[in-house]
């Protein structure tokens, strides 16, 4: 098989993944009764949250999801956990004792993900969506923040499946977040996160998980 067409082949198994998962929206994903936040996103204070603006995010070994590690200068944070016994990869993050602080729940379309992410009340606080461009020989796709109330607040550039470095730009193009792994990480991922502008940080920490989720999968 020539190169040409094993990304042709490449890029029909991946739309016809895409295509499969859209049948099944919020496929097993747990939703509770929700409600946008009265005051449209408003930012959550550190002290409750206990996320900081810079931080790193390891997966976990002998995880039997994708599973990583929250920590700062100051030590470990929390965790952001796969729901493993899910059709679609949802995730929790939790403070160190385990408490849910936030949960994503997900839904397929045609040309990409969108993740509705609530807070321990079940109050939805913002999204995350995933969308998919593809042509002839490549697939690339775009990270997305919303409020929520479903504004967007922020959005990266196009970049690859295999990108280590993901950037969310404001509207006015200052930077959101910033997530970066080193090039030839090799095995377990290794996520650093920058955060300097004004942002629920609940929204930032489920974009390396997905990232990973999805780097693995395609390793496979």
């Amino acid at each position: 098989m020539s190169t040409l067409q094993g990304k042709q082949a490449n890029k029909m198994a991946e739309m016809f993944l895409l295509s499969t998962l859209a049948l099944f929206p919020s496929a097993g994903c747990t939703t509770s009764s929700t409600t946008s936040s009265s005051e449209g996103g408003a930012v959550a204070t550190a002290a409750e949250r206990g996320l900081s603006s810079s931080m790193t995010m390891k997966e976990i070994y002998f995880a039997y999801g994708t599973d990583l590690t929250i920590s700062d200068g100051a030590g470990k944070i929390g965790t952001v956990e796969q729901r493993t016994l899910k059709f679609t990869p949802c995730f929790e993050y939790r403070d160190t004792n385990g408490k849910v602080l936030a949960y994503t729940s997900q839904n397929v379309f045609s040309f990409g993900t969108h993740i509705d992410i609530f807070d321990s009340e079940g109050t939805k606080i913002g999204a995350l969506q995933d969308k998919v461009f593809s042509n002839l020989l490549s697939i690339s796709r775009v990270f997305s923040l919303q409020d929520a109330n479903g504004k967007e607040i922020g959005t990266s550039e196009k970049f690859d499946f295999f990108a280590t470095t993901v950037t969310i730009y404001t509207p006015d193009r200052k930077v959101l977040a910033s997530i970066h792994r080193p090039a030839f990480d090799v095995g377990l991922a290794d996520w650093t996160i920058d955060i300097p502008g004004d942002v629920d940080k609940r929204l930032v920490v489920f974009i390396p998980a997905y990232k990973t989720h999805s780097d693995n999968h395609k390793a496979k």
